[in-house]
């Protein structure tokens, strides 16, 4: 027998008196339908039901406002006053939708009891653009800080025209033209770019951003160019790549979309436009020989979604070589392997004209067991291509609650404890530091630091978790790791992820007299000594003692 609940607030919310009609659907794990059947309620009176914290309470107020300084007579925001009245205070949110499509807003006040008035901005520019003139349908919901959808109203502003708002800096200013253009000393009959000759209309000075995507069957290319516009009609030529074009085989008239940026990103208008016709031999080749690679290929994990992976790299452009990358292919496997043998294509990323690029590799940082390495190539038109000398990888090991003895087999780009190990629940860290024969301590709830900072990939270190969690961490895998020992006792990470390297391999290679490694069974130190045959792995750490000063090579496979 299972146990339905709805949510009392939106019952009370709705104003409706039962009996209410449930509709019950039965599906089974896989999502495949099972059955179906109805269900009459008692006849509850809706007021029998938790009111809503917060409810609007109209009419609702608005006037236009001028922030320039001194005003120009026309309004930067439709200015919307929502009146609500609140019983619990709390957070609230309220969204601000205008004439359906035109603009909206979303404000989230923490909001006391009684009566409170929320003014709510609408972007004046937004309405100019729209060209149409009021008054404007406005569209009110408030919903608490659950998401739980409390009150709705609809009411219409007074009477505007749309050229009683403020444009915004710039807009298009169609018709827009367009021209192929031949590069080549002399000249070899086909064209470099597509130009595409965009019409502006500046209202203020200052530098725009104007982006163009191209499209036939499928997109094709795209490219964009900043300059400093004067006011007035203005004229701003776009270069498409020709040779992206020449790969499509895809023939003109050639679709392209249009956007307008101010200097700090935002969003001013969006255009349409077809080009004339042209066929794809229209346009030059030129890609017959390898691109260069790719480089500064990085990795880690997703800053707002640590269940992500953001591979990144660089391209170089060089005077001779800027159209030669059509694309780039993302290689990935789960055991590592430098000539990529095993490896899948993940995806490819079509070549804008930028230095630097960014692939999201969704679901597969934490909370995704498996490793994953990562090169990347990039391709010419005629498919030559030239791939990443490095790799980078994401590696995830799973702890247990209490003492781990843990090593970061990945290179980071930041080092610090907060950046590295924050995916584990943890308290505190302690390291030991054989030049200094010191301990060095780090308490995470204390900030308390005993000359540990950051973590490396050479270092083994002691973590004390608090409850069951993954070292989950992204980052470049380091070819060769040379690890300095020092007579004694030394605390080091394993940098590799050579399955088959053993302690009698590390035995003839430094001379270690004795290797402890990590047995969360083995109370009350958690280490236990290995014996020859043990093979060493990545993400775990060791105790080793020498007899001499020695560096330990280590190769990563």
């Amino acid at each position: 027998m299972g146990i339905l609940g709805f949510n009392g607030v939106a019952i009370c919310s709705s104003g409706i008196d039962g009996p209410y009609l449930v509709e019950v659907s039965l599906f089974d794990s896989e999502y495949d339908f099972l059955a179906e059947g109805t269900h009459l309620t008692a006849p509850y009176s809706h007021t029998e039901f938790d009111a809503p914290g917060a409810m609007l309470n109209p009419p609702h107020a608005d006037y236009g406002h001028d922030d320039d300084i001194p005003p120009n007579g026309l309004f930067d925001f439709l200015l919307i006053e929502v009146q609500v009245n609140v019983s619990a205070e709390g957070v609230y949110w309220i969204d601000v939708w205008l004439g359906h499509s035109i603009t909206f807003q979303l404000e989230v006040p923490y909001l006391l009891p009684g009566s409170q008035v929320v003014g709510i901005n609408l972007r004046g520019s937004d309405i100019y653009i729209s060209g149409i003139d009021g008054p404007y349908l406005v569209e009110i919901t408030l919903a608490d800080n659950e998401f739980n959808l409390l009150d709705r109203n609809e009411n219409f502003t007074s009477d505007y025209s749309y050229t009683d708002f403020d444009p915004p800096g710039a807009i298009f200013d169609p018709p827009h033209s367009d021209y192929g253009l031949d590069m080549d000393l002399p000249p070899n009959g086909l064209y470099d770019h597509l130009v595409i000759n965009a019409s502006i209309y500046v209202y203020e000075e200052g530098l725009y951003d104007i982006w163009i995507d191209l499209f036939g069957a499928d997109e094709i290319t795209m490219g964009n160019t900043t300059e400093f516009l004067t006011v007035g009609s203005r004229h701003v030529e776009v270069l498409l790549n020709g040779s992206h074009i020449f790969a499509s085989e895809s023939n003109g008239p050639y679709h392209a979309n249009l956007v307008l940026f101010n200097s700090t990103g935002w969003f001013l208008d969006y255009d349409a436009y077809t080009t004339s016709f042209y066929s794809y031999t229209d346009f030059d080749p030129r890609a017959s020989s390898p691109p260069p690679p790719p480089t500064n290929l990085s990795a880690h994990l997703e800053e707002y979604a640590l269940e992500d992976v953001n591979v990144s790299w660089s391209y170089q452009r060089n005077e001779g070589n800027e159209s030669l990358v059509h694309h780039y292919d993302i290689f990935y496997g789960n055991v590592l392997d430098w000539n990529g043998n095993g490896y899948e294509l993940l995806d490819s990323v079509l070549d804008s004209g930028e230095q630097t690029y960014n692939y999201l590799h969704e679901n597969a940082g934490e909370g995704d067991p498996s490793n994953y390495f990562y090169y990347v190539c990039g391709v010419s038109l005629i498919n030559g291509s030239s791939c990443t000398s490095s790799q980078v990888g994401k590696f995830t090991r799973p702890l247990n609650q209490g003492p781990n003895l843990i090593s970061v087999p990945l290179v980071q780009s930041n080092e610090s404890f907060e950046m590295v190990l924050q995916t584990v629940e943890y308290d505190k860290a302690w390291y030991y530091d054989s030049p200094s024969e010191e301990w060095k301590w780090y308490m995470k709830s204390k900030g308390y630091r005993r000359d540990l900072w950051s973590i490396n990939h050479i270092m083994g270190v002691w973590v004390n978790v608090t409850a069951s969690s993954n070292l989950t961490i992204a980052g470049i895998v380091p070819d060769q790791t040379t690890i300095h020992l020092y007579r004694g006792w030394n605390l080091v990470s394993f940098p590799s992820f050579n399955k088959s390297y053993t302690i009698a391999d590390m035995r003839a290679e430094i001379g270690a007299t004795r290797v402890e490694g990590y047995d969360f069974t083995a109370l009350p130190n958690f280490l236990e000594v290995l014996g020859d045959a043990e093979v060493l792995q990545a993400g775990y750490a060791y105790w080793v003692k020498v007899d001499t000063n020695v560096d330990w090579i280590v190769e990563m496979a």
